[in-house]
């Protein structure tokens, strides 16, 4: 048997005799190489399985005294996450969601266990396995298969499931307020002094959301509202990268003839870094000649911009926090209000005072 399978069979046969009190809250387990012998393999897969336990908040290591039982959790937590959340759309903001989901159930005494790359039933066999064991009282949603077929595999568990994206498939998500962030974006825009706003999106497929043409609808009656009409060439979809925002840039300039300032709106930070590097190689000041305005994950790395920028922020710990008050409300029997939970997206102006005075000139 590899490796991996008998340190999710010992880790398994661990947490069950905690969670049936064989092995009692504080109790030490027993050496790494006594638990070795003991379930005949080896130290590396012990140390593995016992990984894994801690990891999911059953036990605790102290240096030099062992590996304890910890107290038993108020709340089980999965998640489960398919291969398409390591796209680059993605990969900045699922480190984040670690660090603060674990830093939740530390606050809150929740245990917690990641599931990857479950994208159908075959590579969803090991959460499949422990859901039908109820090891878990909710489970945090970030695999379009799993959404899909929700209906059918929570229908007979005691489990509350919540989308950390808004699949149209889940009575409950919690989601950034993409519309309000691209038309307070346009708006802002327009009062600094752009008469040209143009809006690079994603050209993801988005049929499993709730929200699929947010941005767009929210660009389109942004617009309306100061009174510009709609132009098709400034609205671009792009793959998230950093490639795309540098194709997206080069088609602005070269199938537009821009105003200056022009106003350039990104839904994901790497798309921006993009944008920024080839509107600086063509020579353009940003700020006077281009003002960008921007979604940003609070925290990430690529959104740590050195140039003026309109920043609008996605605090991913109040991503947390809200799940965090769903799972409790379901916990005491008051479910919440079916429906994606969006979370209002926080500006930070990182533009100039000059520039900011010019515009107010202007108007």
């Amino acid at each position: 048997m590899a490796r991996q399978n008998k340190s999710n069979e010992l880790a398994e046969m661990l947490r069950f005799r905690i969670t049936s009190g064989q092995l009692q809250h504080g109790e030490q387990l027993e050496a790494i190489p006594k638990l070795a012998k003991r379930y005949e393999t080896t130290v590396a897969t012990v140390s593995k399985a016992l990984e894994s336990l801690e990891q999911a908040g059953y036990v605790e290591r102290f240096s030099g005294k062992g590996v304890f039982v910890r107290e038993k959790q108020n709340c089980r937590l999965a998640l489960v996450m398919d291969a398409d959340s390591y796209n680059p759309s993605s990969v900045s903001f699922l480190p984040i969601i670690f660090n603060e989901l674990e830093h939740k159930c530390r606050e809150e005494n929740w245990s917690y266990e990641l599931f990857f790359s479950v994208n159908d039933r075959q590579t969803a066999q090991n959460f499949l396995l422990k859901l039908a064991q109820n090891a878990f009282d909710a489970v945090l949603i970030c695999s379009r298969w799993l959404a899909e077929n929700s209906a059918e595999i929570f229908c007979d568990k005691p489990v509350f499931p919540i989308g950390i994206y808004p699949y149209k498939e889940l009575d409950y998500s919690v989601s950034f307020d993409l519309y309000r962030m691209v038309y307070n974006a346009v708006v802002e825009l327009d009062r600094l002094g752009c008469r040209q706003i143009a809006l690079i999106d994603s050209n993801k497929d988005l049929t499993w959301s709730k929200i699929p043409d947010a941005a767009s609808k929210g660009y389109a009656d942004a617009l309306k509202s100061i009174g510009q009409l709609r132009n098709p060439r400034l609205h671009i979809r792009v793959p998230i990268s950093q490639q795309g925002g540098c194709a997206a840039f080069s088609e602005l300039i070269r199938n537009n003839e821009l105003s200056r300032p022009f106003g350039i709106i990104s839904v994901d930070s790497m798309v921006t870094l993009g944008v920024i590097q080839t509107a600086l190689i063509s020579g353009l000041r940003i700020s006077e000649d281009v003002i960008i305005a921007t979604h940003a994950n609070r925290g990430c790395g690529a959104a740590q911009f050195t140039v003026p920028i309109l920043k609008y922020e996605y605090a991913i710990n109040i991503h947390m926090d809200r799940i965090a008050k769903m799972i409790k409300q379901h916990g005491k029997g008051k479910d919440p209000a079916p429906g994606i939970d969006l979370l209002a997206p926080e500006k930070k102006v990182l533009i100039p005072q000059e520039t900011l005075l010019t515009a107010e000139s202007l108007r």
